[in-house]
């Protein structure tokens, strides 16, 4: 049995639902679309201004300037190289973003001293030779100096240490 016999349609009512039914669907479709670009104007927003944080917590503070702190004069220690005595002499700078940091590596020169030399002293020429092994000796300073700030009870750490001069004979 066919549906208009059901539901007899009036003349123009067929138009009138039709008309309805598409100011539905674009109803929806501006909406969704208004929805679409709101969320991205938002999220370029927070991005622009360094938020990156969709909770509303605060935006994050820039990084502070580095601080470079030298360890003077050079450390200079003997090692083996091949059955013979060789030197290395090796120039420091130590990285940190945080004055109290730069406070504590001053107050323990002295002691970040001893244990670098003990460190290098332990190390053979070809341990430390190539590019490589320069690295990882770097590593390993890096580490015992924050070692030592954090056995100190100093909040805080190096970001980098640097050879800013290199020599082994």
């Amino acid at each position: 049995m066919p549906l208009t016999r059901i539901f007899p349609r009036q003349a123009g009512q067929s138009k009138i639902v039709m008309l309805l039914i598409v100011l539905n669907v674009a109803v929806i479709a501006a909406a969704a679309a208004a929805v679409f670009y709101l969320a991205h104007v938002i999220d370029s927003r927070m991005v622009a201004e360094g938020a990156g944080v969709a909770d509303g917590s605060a935006v994050p503070a820039q990084p502070q300037p580095p601080i470079y702190v030298s360890l003077e004069p050079p450390l200079v220690v003997n090692f083996d190289r091949n059955g013979r005595i060789g030197y290395l002499q090796a120039e420091i700078q130590l990285m940190t973003r945080e004055p109290r940091v730069q406070e504590a590596l001053q107050q323990h020169a002295p002691a970040i001293r001893n244990n670098l030399l003990l460190l290098f002293s332990s190390k053979s020429y070809a341990e430390v030779a190539g590019r490589d092994g320069k690295e990882r000796l770097r590593h390993e300073a890096m580490q015992e100096v924050n070692r030592m700030l954090f056995e100190r009870g100093v909040p805080g750490h190096v970001e980098e240490l640097y050879f800013t001069g290199f020599v082994m004979q």
